[in-house]
């Protein structure tokens, strides 16, 4: 019992040793893992300072890298701009150009870039010598003009004939491309602002219309006997002359270089007719503040203004989206004093014609009984509707709604105004010497509203009518400041119908 109790105890011993080892192994273990965390914590630490370290050569090579390609750039623009320079002392035009041309390239490809400050640097080179070339361009083309005797006078009996100047047109179309690859592009061009509401002439065009502005503001500023505030019709008819004779020149020899330089969208008569007419809308606009002061002077500049209108339109065919004389009466002081003079003369026209012998007689006296009743109708009633007829013909030219709706609500205050007379020359029925003209006055009334329902259904005034309905609604919902109303609103204006006509 003895030798099992010892063989027991040796057991326990030896199992106490064994797990004395046991634990001894595992604090060997863990002293161990602590020490090969500690080696990998240091070589994380490690391989983080090599990587930043990394990262740091690598941005390093790749600031070089931008620096150079950076230098690249600018080296490239300064080898351009050097060869511009050569090309300019050397006179060779085409490789100006054409080393223009690359400059201009790099400018666009740059549009793009993060490197603002290098991309102003170009677009600044790019200014300077588009500059310079619009100088020595523009001076080459003003001796080709004058070789071809430009601007042709309406003294000289025909243009000159291009087929004995072989070498003048030759030169001409030559120094018209290199004009046409100097423009700058819409995107870069410090002209062509937001604000503008058309682009520039081109610079051919620009040039050709360059000398006719300098003899137009030669002959109508300053003291000059010629700029006369009483004879609009002195520079209006200036102007359609100029037309008339370049006319034919720019459609036979310049379009066909505008047509094969890529500019066929471009028609050259109609674009040298736009120069022109910014030429009339500065002479005009600067010519209102005296005109405001001068009720015959102003009619007289009106009238002849929309002569001028009628005729360009009509006879060369000018488009109506181009700018236009017009533009130049569109001011709320213009158009206040237009206003109070057709209010004014068309009260007067009313009183003298309601006033005549023959107010009340049929115009076409000699008509039968089964004749058109329109025929019946009363002197004066035809002549107050040729007067609202040739006022709408006026103002209708212009461009603003708001505008023309003040002129359409003066013919209706004008309307009133001859409905009261017409009630007072009526009062009592038909009496005394008034009986003979009585039936004439209710056909004329008759005859009135009839052509006033007529002229409702015309389209410039259900046009004008929607337009200022729709304006109205937009103008209310903006003062209520409610985005939702104005989405809304701008929905049924797309989908609804407009109620009533201008007249009602």
């Amino acid at each position: 019992h003895e030798a099992i109790i010892d063989g027991s105890d040796q057991n326990v011993v030896d199992a106490v040793e064994a797990c004395d080892k046991v634990i001894k192994d595992g604090h060997d273990a863990s002293d161990e893992f602590e020490r090969l965390a500690q080696t990998w914590q240091s070589l994380q630490s490690d391989r983080r300072h090599h990587l930043q370290e990394i990262d740091t050569i690598m941005a390093k090579e790749q600031n070089a890298r931008l620096e150079a390609c950076y230098l690249t750039w600018i080296n490239h623009v300064e080898e351009i701009s050097q060869q511009i320079l050569n090309g300019i002392q050397m006179a060779s035009l085409s490789d100006v150009i054409d080393a223009y041309t690359s400059l201009l390239t790099i400018l666009q490809k740059l549009q793009s870039t993060s490197c603002q400050h290098l991309f102003c640097y170009v677009k600044q080179t790019v200014s300077y010598w588009h500059k310079v070339l619009r100088k020595i361009l523009q001076r080459e083309f003003d001796q080709v003009l004058t070789k071809i005797q430009w601007p042709f006078l309406s003294s000289q009996i025909t243009s000159p004939s291009v087929d004995n100047q072989i070498d003048c047109k030759q030169e001409l179309e030559t120094l018209c491309s290199y004009l046409l690859k100097l423009q700058l592009p819409e995107s870069i061009n410090e002209t062509s602002s937001i604000s503008q509401q058309y682009k520039p002439l081109l610079p051919t065009i620009d040039l050709l219309v360059r000398p006719l502005r300098k003899r137009f503001r030669f002959h109508f500023y300053g003291k000059k006997q010629t700029n006369n505030i009483e004879k609009p019709e002195w520079y209006f008819t200036q102007v359609l002359n100029w037309i008339r004779d370049h006319s034919q020149y720019l459609q036979y020899t310049i379009q066909p270089i505008l047509n094969r330089n890529n500019y066929q969208d471009v028609d050259a008569r109609i674009e040298f007719i736009r120069g022109l007419v910014n030429v009339l809308v500065e002479k005009v606009t600067s010519d209102i503040p005296l005109l405001l002061s001068d009720e015959y002077c102003f009619s007289h500049t009106v009238d002849e203004l929309l002569l001028f209108e009628n005729e360009l339109h009509n006879k060369y065919y000018y488009p109506s989206e181009l700018p236009s004389c017009i533009d130049a009466l569109e001011d709320d002081s213009v158009i206040d004093k237009w206003i109070s003079l057709e209010w004014k003369n068309g009260k007067e026209k009313v009183s003298e014609i309601l006033s005549s012998a023959t107010a009340w007689k049929p115009k076409y006296r000699e008509i039968t009984q089964d004749s058109d009743p329109s025929l019946k109708c009363p002197e004066a009633t035809e002549n107050i509707l040729t007067m609202l007829i040739l006022m709408k013909e006026r103002y209708s030219k212009l461009s603003n709604t708001t505008y023309m709706m003040r002129f359409v609500k003066m013919q209706l205050n004008l309307l009133d105004d001859l409905y009261s007379k017409i009630v007072d020359l009526t009062r009592g029925g038909p009496m005394q010497q008034l009986d003979q003209n009585y039936s004439y006055i209710l056909n004329g009334v008759n005859h009135l509203i009839e052509v006033l329902h007529k002229w409702s259904d015309q389209w410039f005034f259900l046009d004008l009518y929607a337009k200022e309905v729709n304006l109205r609604k937009r103008e209310e919902v903006v003062s209520e400041d409610d985005s939702s109303n104005l989405k809304r609103e701008e929905e049924e204006e797309n989908n609804n119908e407009v109620n009533g006509t201008i007249f009602d």
